[in-house]
């Protein structure tokens, strides 16, 4: 209530102004309300957004996902071990050992009359770290190309490599005759030997110092003859 003058005998002056003023209050405060339940509308379209955002992005995994499963899936179905199309994928000399070790392998097992070396890892060999092991694999695959030999991997430790890793090109996992034949063929003091005399034998250790490097092999002139073949 505010004291003032009568205004042609209706009202206060200063009730007139405080309800001008009152009303504008009412004005402002309604129009804040207005702004406040835009302002929740907005948010809650804004969570809308953010839901259906999120249901796209989780869609959009699941799609690549299954993407890399169909493509991974398409992949080992059209290159497979049973002469897939794999030459499009590796230069010839490649080529032309996948072939070599396919042929040599039926029904799981090795055919009679291939020479074959094996890449072996157990709990007494010395076969290194990971690291080691797959540079040493590597190393073994070259060895086996340069001196014509089937390669097989017999990693048991510390568990089966089999049991993680399937075969793609080359079938290293078949049956071979057993053999306690081991050579230290990676010593780079002795020239790569082709063991003509000797179907089947085991690497010694394929990595530590004093053993042939990758590059080694790749140019010994058994390998080199191999590339100026194609």
């Amino acid at each position: 209530i505010a004291s003032g003058k009568r205004f042609n005998g209706r009202k206060f002056e200063g009730c007139f102004i405080t309800e001008k003023i009152a009303g504008k209050k009412v004005k402002h405060i309604q129009s804040k309300i207005k702004e406040a339940k835009k302002t929740k509308k907005e948010f809650v379209n804004g969570q809308d957004v953010v839901r259906e955002g999120r249901k796209e992005l989780d869609s959009s995994k699941s799609i690549k996902r299954k993407s890399r499963k169909e493509f991974i899936r398409e992949a080992i179905s059209d290159i497979s071990i049973k002469g897939g199309d794999f030459e499009r994928l590796f230069d010839f000399w490649i080529n032309d050992y996948i072939r070599f070790h396919n042929s040599a392998i039926e029904n799981g097992k090795l055919k009679d009359g291939f020479r074959f070396v094996v890449y072996r890892c157990s709990e007494t060999a010395r076969c290194g770290g990971v690291g080691d092991r797959i540079l040493g694999i590597v190393k073994a695959f070259y060895f086996a190309m340069s001196t014509g030999r089937v390669l097989f991997i017999d990693s048991e430790y510390p568990v089966a490599l089999k049991n993680y890793l399937n075969p793609s090109f080359l079938q290293w996992d078949a049956e071979f005759p057993f053999t306690e034949e081991t050579f230290d063929d990676m010593d780079d003091r002795k020239p790569i030997d082709h063991r003509n005399d000797t179907i089947g034998y085991a690497f010694g250790r394929c990595n530590g110092h004093g053993k042939y490097s990758l590059e080694a092999i790749l140019q010994d002139p058994h390998m080199q003859a191999l590339l100026e073949d194609g």
